[in-house]
């Protein structure tokens, strides 16, 4: 899949294939893959990212 350890908003909106207003709208429903702040900026981990994915498509 990806080889960065740290995801950007951008890349889960791209891969996910919504907009960064829509993980916006799950993060505020509590819905979606965990994030955490850097900083200003919201990071993925990659793994999580890719566990979420799988539960995702059961």
């Amino acid at each position: 899949m990806m080889e960065e350890k740290l995801l950007t908003q951008a890349e889960v909106a791209k891969y996910l294939r919504v907009s960064t207003k829509t993980l916006k709208r799950w993060r505020d429903a509590g819905k979606g893959p965990k994030c955490f702040k850097i900083g200003n900026s919201l990071r993925y981990d990659r793994f999580l990212f890719e566990q979420w994915l799988k539960n995702e498509q059961r």
